[in-house]
């Protein structure tokens, strides 16, 4: 699962294998079709307002509050620096969570959120938007969400373009570049929570600077640095482990076997190896109760983890 939104998808798709499991007269289709069916349900749910007209009513149980968001944003210009928004969201439901996010009820939406950006891009189609130089770029009449022909983002009179409207729909990395003024996407630094069309893509194939955010990154560090002692005891498991295992094969080596010595070696690597699966699965379950660490599989890196060191740009 690359983002949030795909706990839905396998949600749905993981009871629909169990009923197929246990009663397959009741779903003759097979797996790769129910995903696929699965994966179509769902895209239309966010499209046909199944999902977001629900939201709208009332944002709050379902959009994470960060008090610090609105200051950041404003730090940043305040600093000088130009900030956008790009989004596969049409404008009324960014405007509907932009909203919540800056502090306003539902009976109380206003466009002043918008002052926080100097370009805002709804309708992106991420990640077309980011592949596709020719796709058109349309203006949002922000009083009433009808959108106004444009011939692109302009070379030159930049200021005069945003002028007549800073809210667009559509359009492609291009436009975003002219916009912003950047002569590199170097220059850029893109947030998102999607590895492939937000990380991945946007660094390999426009060199953009990345940050990715993962929402469960606190937690790790949060258990990682409560659990300092039972860390501590595990690798003092292993090295008593490893200690013991070179004693035994040194004496196998030698030819030279306590067979009272061996059975107490015997005892306590058993011992240690107890010791040691209890101490790991408690260290486990600390992270998740099923899946553990974010970031290892055993003591191997986790996929994940394999996925985000890659996003780094290779020297040259």
């Amino acid at each position: 699962m690359d983002t949030l939104f795909h706990v839905v998808d396998a949600s749905l798709f993981a009871q629909l294998v169990d009923l197929k499991d246990s009663d397959p007269a009741a779903v003759t289709k097979d797996f790769a079709t129910m995903y696929k069916d699965v994966r179509a349900c769902v895209d239309l749910c966010h499209r046909d307002g199944t999902i977001k007209d629900l939201v709208a009513q009332d944002p709050k149980p379902y959009i994470k509050e960060d008090p610090n968001l609105i200051p950041m944003l404003r730090a940043y210009k305040n600093a000088g620096k130009k900030v956008f928004l790009l989004t596969n969201s049409y404008w009324e439901y960014t405007n509907v969570v932009m909203n919540f996010l800056w502090g306003n009820d539902v009976e109380n939406r206003d466009l002043d959120w918008i002052d926080l950006f100097d370009v805002v891009i709804c309708g992106a189609t991420k990640p077309h938007f980011l592949t596709d130089p020719y796709l058109n770029l349309f203006r949002v009449r922000t009083e009433d969400g009808t959108l106004e022909n444009t011939d692109g983002a302009p070379e030159t009179g930049v200021d005069e373009f945003l002028a007549k409207g800073k809210v667009f729909q559509g359009g492609n990395f291009r436009d975003l570049h002219r916009m912003l003024e950047l002569s590199s996407g170097e220059r850029l630094l893109y947030v998102g929570d999607h590895m492939y069309s937000d990380v991945l893509r946007t660094k390999r194939s426009l060199g953009w600077r990345t940050c990715l955010i993962i929402p469960e990154l606190e937690h790790e560090i949060d258990t990682l640095n409560g659990n300092e002692e039972l860390i501590d005891n595990i690798a003092r498991l292993r090295r008593e482990q490893y200690e013991k295992d070179l004693r035994v094969d040194d004496m196998v080596t030698h030819g030279d076997v306590d067979e009272e010595a061996l059975s107490a070696l015997d005892e306590a690597q058993a011992k240690i190896k107890e010791e040691l699966r209890a101490a790991n699965e408690a260290y486990h379950h600390a992270f998740h109760p099923t899946w553990g660490q974010l970031f290892k599989a055993g003591y191997q890196d986790s996929q994940f983890s394999k996925q985000v060191t890659q996003t780094r740009k290779p020297k040259p």
